[in-house]
């Protein structure tokens, strides 16, 4: 039995039709699956003027489309990110009828407003801000893992108006019309406590876009996802494909926190009227009394700490910037997403790169880039050939396994010289460097280096850290000496530099030099 408020738009239904220039469109299911919905909506001045719904479908879909346009009308933005197949349906007084044509429904208006704050494809319109932008309003970006959820818990818990934003940074092989015109599985049959064993374990995947979405259901907050697939392209991805194809071994996590959350998805909050931006990073950002300026310090959790991403970061990024998790510990976080009953609570952690789902690069590389191995030469230290690579985009820097030579003694990648193709290998004595050049540096505490700076530095994500001294080179670049050789120094990956807890600053490895055995 349909309650009367169904029947009433049932019978009569409104803003069933095409809207004339339209600020944006959204479209979800197919006619395939007995329901297509499109929504079309115009907003000013941060509120909903006008919505109008296309719809083939069941009756019910009619109506939720009809009460949903009446109810919008002339409400800001923030009450369309909350709207759920669940919340639909329980507007409507059908709270044990979450039918799936409600959720399609509810998906329809969620691409609507994707589209809207996004443009098409991640191209961002230059509009002006949504609504003035309050101290008491922080955009977490819920990529649809348990940290950032629980991040997002916290600071609603704390008294924030909190908004939920997650970014859709690729399309998984389909289009952004295809993504429009078919609704994923995902939306419509993910359930709360139902998470395979053989998901993928990376993020912002459309199933980690589905799990923000029900995460910020359950705390009630509103949720945007924005696409930004082009500029995750242009500032992400190509790098990470140029710099492998060039012998390096770039990490693309380090850009996207750098050019993609702490900057664009930050000025974007901005634009939704959010002062802060916060994320799930376990770092701890503090404003130093003596001279105003924001400081970036370890986690309290030193096997999670998560400090050394965020080198790169401007003053003007950190004053944004909230770190609730940086004083918990991850067993502590996920036991506050347990007793939330955060559907995430259980959920693994993401393990490769994001775009690279199954961690094969090297199909990536030739699928992304037409990348054609070109077998080459392997040689020792000395330049006698021992062996023959099977491209130099295989290879990392302290790289032992697979490298098809035998021996008495390991052999380990040591070089890579892309101009004569070789592949240079030697002992594990050789793996270790005393010196590197970094480039694009950055500090945190002071602007420029003026003179020599004693630190410990640490070379790749959670690698070895090393007392040294860090040199000025010019505006951009320094040169990094370590009192004992550490291993593996890898051009792409980053330097970080810390005193005591505090993060200093950074650069990226350009080169190394100056071989040395490891003290042991």
């Amino acid at each position: 039995m349909l309650n009367e408020l169904m029947r009433a738009h049932l019978i009569d239904p409104q803003n069933i039709g095409t809207m004339e220039s339209p600020d944006a469109v959204g479209q979800a299911g197919s006619v395939e699956c007995g329901t297509l919905v499109t929504a079309q909506m115009k907003v000013r001045d941060g509120l909903i003027q006008d919505l109008k719904f296309l719809v083939y479908g069941p009756g019910q879909a009619i109506a939720a489309c009809s009460f949903l346009s009446q109810y919008l009308q002339g409400k800001p933005l923030d009450e369309a990110a909350r709207m759920t197949g669940r919340r639909v349906a329980s507007l409507m007084g059908e709270i044990e009828k979450e039918m799936g044509c409600f959720k399609i429904v509810a998906a329809a208006l969620g691409h609507c407003l994707e589209n809207f704050i996004s443009g098409p494809m991640g191209k961002l319109k230059p509009l002006e801000k949504l609504r003035d932008v309050s101290r008491e309003r922080v955009a977490v970006a819920m990529s649809g893992g348990v940290d950032s959820s629980t991040a997002a818990l916290i600071l609603k818990e704390e008294g924030y108006d909190v908004i939920g934003l997650t970014m859709r940074l690729w399309e998984d092989g389909e289009s952004d019309e295809g993504r429009m015109l078919n609704l994923k599985a995902t939306d419509l049959d993910i359930e709360e406590d139902n998470y395979p064993e053989d998901r993928p374990r990376s993020c912002c995947s459309p199933l980690d876009i589905q799990d923000a979405k029900e995460v910020a259901d359950k705390i009630g907050i509103p949720h945007y996802v924005i696409n930004l697939a082009d500029l995750f392209e242009q500032r992400v991805i190509r790098p990470f494909c140029d710099q492998y194809l060039e012998g390096m071994t770039p990490n693309p996590c380090l850009n996207c926190n750098r050019f993609i959350k702490l900057d664009i998805l930050r000025r974007r909050a901005h634009w939704l009227g959010a002062y802060y931006l916060s994320t799930g990073h376990y770092v701890r950002v503090r404003s130093a009394e003596e001279n105003g300026r924001f400081l970036v310090y370890r986690a309290e959790d030193s096997s999670k700490d998560q400090s050394c991403m965020f080198w790169s970061a401007t003053q003007e990024q950190l004053c944004h910037f909230l770190s609730p998790l940086g004083d918990y510990t991850k067993e502590r976080v996920r036991k506050l997403a347990e007793r939330a009953y955060l559907p995430v609570a259980d959920k693994m952690e993401s393990q490769e790169i994001c775009f690279i789902s199954d961690n094969n690069y090297h199909r990536f590389l030739r699928e992304k880039v037409g990348y054609c191995p070109r077998p080459g030469p392997i040689v020792d230290t000395e330049g006698k050939v021992i062996g023959t690579h099977q491209g130099l985009a295989f290879y990392t820097i302290g790289q032992r396994r697979g490298l098809g030579i035998g021996g008495p003694v390991p052999y380990y990648v040591v070089g890579i010289d892309t101009e004569k193709n070789l592949l240079i290998v030697g002992h594990w004595k050789d793996v270790y460097r005393r010196e590197l050049i970094a480039e694009e540096v950055n500090f945190i505490p002071f602007d420029h280096l003026e003179g020599d700076l004693r630190v410990t530095a640490q070379v790749r994500y959670r690698g070895e850290e090393g007392e040294a001294i860090v040199r000025p080179v010019d505006e951009s670049r320094v040169q990094v000496t370590f009192r004992r050789p550490i291993r593996a120094i890898t051009p792409g990956q980053s330097v970080v530099f810390y005193q005591g807890d505090l993060l200093v600053g950074g650069g990226i490895i350009s080169s190394f030099s100056g071989s040395g055995q490891a003290v042991v």
